[in-house]
Formats: C-alpha cells, sequence, structure tokens
C-alpha cells in the first residue's frame, strides 16, 4: 500500500475550511475504500497554546482509524493567510518546521506522497522536505491563488487586483486587525531566531509597507513550486492558464477539475423550453462582495422596471447582514417574488430548492477558481448564467449567451433579458455543457498522478 500524507490547513473535521474541506470529506472515504493507500492527514497554523513551544500532535478524526491525524501546534504562519500576511517573513524564512515533518515522516515508515492543497499555514521551507526524500512524489492542487498573492483571491480592499508586477498594491492591502490578533497568539510562542522584540518591533512598522516582500513571496514561491512539485493541478482550466501566465512550470501543470458527491446524483434532464412570461432566477452562495452578492443587489435595484417584474428571485444564502436582508425586503415590490433560504442542511433539500429555478446567477467578481455552486446547480437542472471571470463558464463551454461581463450591470441585465425573450435559450445550454466529474472518476484520475512516472 502507498503511504499518502495530505496537507490542508484546516483539520479534517473543521469547519472554516470551506470547499476544500468538504471536498476531502468524500475524497477520503473513496481512498479508504480502494484499500491500495495508507491514508495520513495534517493540518497546521490553526492551534496555539500556552506551552510555546513548535510541535505535532496527533488528533482524533472523522475517519478514525482509517486516517491518521496531525496537528502542528504553535506554527509561526497562521492559517488561513489573513491571519499572517502582515508577517510574510515567518512564511519565507522560518524553517524547523523541516525538522519536525522528518521526524512525522519517519515514525509513520516513510511516506510515498505528498499531497498540499495549500501551503497557508506552513513557511515555504517546508517544500525543501523533498531534497531529504528525493523518491517521495510531491503534489499540489491549485484550488484559490495564494502562491500568487498572500490574500488567496487576487483581490484588494474590496475590489479586483491583478497587480502581480509590481506589488506596489500589496501595501496598502488589508487592515490592520488581524495583524493585531495574529500578534495576540503569538506573544507566548518560543520561535528559535524569532525573538519578542521582533514581534514588538514589527507591530509598529508591518512588514506590509515594503512592497519588496511581495515580490519575494511570489517569486520564491514560483522558484520552489517549480523545483520540487512533481504535479501541479489546477481546478479549472482558467486557474491553470493564470499560474503559467505567472511562470509556473506548464509541463508539470495539469487541469484535474474535482470530483463531487452531488455529480454523481444528478437529475435527468427535463425540458424548461416554453413562453417565459416571468423568470425564476437564483443566487446562491457567501453573501460577500467578491461573490458578487452585492452586485447581484445593486443590478437587481437598478435595472428597467419591467423586466424586474418578470423575475422571481430566491437568495440561498447563511449569515446575511441585517442592511442587505433590508435591501432584500424592499426589492419585494420591483420583483414579481423573492424567497430567502439560510442556506441548506443536505442535497435532498437543496434539490427540492432548485427544482423550481429556471436559471441560477453566479456573478463572482474575482477568478474563482471553480465555484462548487456552479457544480450543484448544474448538478440538479439548472442553467447558469456567469460572469466572465473564473472557471464557471467552463462548466457549459463558455457559451457566450451564458456569460456576463463580470461587474457589469449592463451586461448582466441585457443577458438576462435576452434569455428570458429567448427561452429556448435555456435548453440550447445543455448542448455544450461538460459531463460533471463524480468522485469515482477524480480518484482514477488522481492515481494516475500518485502512481504515475
Amino acid at each position: 500500500m502507498k503511504k499518502i500524507l495530505f496537507y490542508y490547513w484546516d483539520p479534517i473535521d473543521g469547519p472554516a475550511g470551506g470547499g476544500v474541506t468538504a471536498y476531502l470529506k468524500e475524497l477520503f472515504p473513496l481512498l479508504i475504500k480502494s484499500e491500495e493507500y495508507e491514508l495520513f492527514y495534517l493540518n497546521s497554523g490553526r492551534k496555539y497554546d500556552e506551552s510555546g513551544k513548535i510541535y505535532i500532535n496527533e488528533t482524533n478524526n472523522i475517519f478514525d482509524n482509517a486516517v491518521r491525524s496531525f496537528e502542528i501546534v504553535n506554527c509561526p504562519v497562521l492559517a488561513p493567510s489573513k491571519q499572517s500576511v502582515k508577517n510574510v517573513r515567518f512564511y519565507l524564512e522560518y524553517n524547523d518546521i523541516n525538522i519536525l515533518l522528518e521526524e512525522l515522516i519517519e515514525n509513520i515508515g516513510g511516506i510515498d506522497i505528498m499531497h498540499f492543497h495549500s501551503l497557508e499555514g506552513l513557511p515555504v521551507k517546508v517544500l525543501e522536505i523533498k531534497d531529504k526524500y528525493p523518491n517521495m512524489k510531491m503534489i499540489f492542487s491549485f484550488h484559490n491563488y495564494f502562491p500568487l498573492c498572500t490574500q488567496v483571491n487576487m483581490w484588494k480592499n474590496d475590489e479586483k487586483c491583478c497587480d502581480l508586477v509590481k506589488f506596489d498594491s500589496c501595501i496598502s492591502c488589508y487592515d490592520r486587525e488581524n495583524y493585531d490578533m495574529a500578534l495576540f497568539r503569538f506573544k507566548h510562542l518560543d520561535i528559535p531566531g524569532l525573538k519578542q522584540k521582533n514581534l514588538e518591533n514589527s507591530a509598529k512598522n508591518p512588514d506590509f509597507e515594503d512592497s519588496s516582500l511581495y515580490r519575494v513571496f511570489n517569486e520564491v514561491n514560483r522558484v520552489y513550486f517549480n523545483k520540487y512539485m512533481d504535479a501541479m493541478l489546477a481546478v479549472s482550466e482558467r486557474t491553470k492558464e493564470i499560474y503559467i501566465s505567472n511562470g509556473y512550470d506548464a509541463d508539470k501543470m495539469f487541469t484535474s477539475y474535482v470530483g463531487t458527491e452531488v455529480a454523481k446524483h444528478k437529475t435527468p434532464h427535463i425540458s424548461k423550453t416554453g413562453s417565459k412570461n416571468s423568470l425564476r432566477i437564483i443566487y446562491m452562495g457567501y453573501a460577500r462582495k467578491d461573490k458578487g452578492f452585492f452586485f447581484f443587489l445593486d443590478a437587481l435595484e437598478s435595472m428597467d422596471e419591467d423586466l424586474c417584474k418578470r423575475l422571481e428571485v430566491t437568495v440561498v444564502s447563511r449569515g446575511i447582514d441585517e442592511d442587505s436582508m433590508a435591501r432584500i425586503n424592499m426589492m419585494g415590490h420591483r420583483v414579481n417574488a423573492i424567497h430567502v433560504y439560510n442556506g441548506y442542511k443536505d442535497y435532498d433539500e437543496l434539490q427540492d430548492i432548485l427544482r423550481e429555478q429556471d436559471l441560477g446567477v453566479v456573478p463572482v467578481l474575482w477568478e474563482d477558481n471553480l465555484p462548487r455552486v456552479a457544480i450543484e446547480q448544474i448538478a440538479f437542472d439548472v442553467p447558469i448564467l456567469s460572469s466572465s471571470l473564473g472557471g464557471a463558464p467552463e462548466l457549459f463551454g463558455n457559451n457566450p449567451a451564458f456569460v456576463f461581463e463580470a461587474g457589469n450591470i449592463h451586461s448582466f441585465e441585457n443577458k438576462l433579458e435576452n434569455i428570458m425573450n429567448n427561452p429556448y435559450l435555456l435548453e440550447a445550454f445543455w448542448n455544450t455543457v461538460k459531463p460533471l466529474v463524480t468522485m469515482e472518476e477524480h480518484v482514477k484520475e488522481l492515481q494516475s498522478y500518485y502512481c504515475g512516472e
């Protein structure tokens, strides 16, 4: 049996890791079932105690003995990246984690494959472990843009940012609140080579005021990834394109659409062609600006009244703030009807919600690698109207009738009106849809990277 050590910053049962944690929870049962692998899991950057010593602790997890899980305690690189972004030098310079990682690998009898799903919560020099174990295959899955941007999504103070040339934008990105919290968590740490005085000085002059550090961050990541990774898996063609354009080795970069459990439950297609006096549209996802939530509200508030009256709107999102909820309620007089759900508990409930929808809206304002909500809506027979950013348009062959210019309300309104006035497009949408990748298919693909030369 091959031994695989997975790394992600969130614990297996952690609530904070979002779509990646959900993906890993669906992946592991199939790898366990195959009986071809012995699975290990490591997370870091989340657990801190009063001891001040950095160590690895074995933990319990939902898979019991089928997956042995471990956690780095008191790591100087906090996770997710926003917690340590103002101490980039920890990420770049600290290397004592390698000693702990070597001890872990030796204690579990060696590792054949190390599969990273992030480097958040680790220093970059941890990749030098490959020098110690040259035959250990190292694979990285790109679920976001952390190696290019410490903000992980090329997003600057609520606006899209693509300054990966001068890095001047980085010095005015992020507020200081998270940095102060990071200092609080650091205060008991006994970090070799990093005195408390250094931390106190950093509080007065955080390193985010030096754009050169962000240039070094970007360059070092590129060099280390190209040198040490055997394979780099992008979760969409757009993700791969962005990394290759930033100097990542095209010969090691592959597109690997993640598998999902929902793909296995895809419902049979039912034609929704016909006269559409009204259109039932749905927004699913976080109530955040980068996800396009506020763009969606802005668009509904500003679009033509006659068009708006033909819309029945559903919003599925947890934790909508009071001001946004007030806006949604006020919109009730503009649209034909409006419904709000505080998330959903399982796929059965989601299917019930989506059964009543004609069109999903994925209005992301950043290069969202591969939005899970887009996969879920297609799986349950709902076409999607997507912004031009990220990997979502790939799911339906970039059909231009269903792609609008990101952040452009006029473009969004035109595409929506065109679909409403030409309902046959809702049927034509399915002519270019790619088959969704099941987790079983995804595991077979991963095995080609795990076992291939």
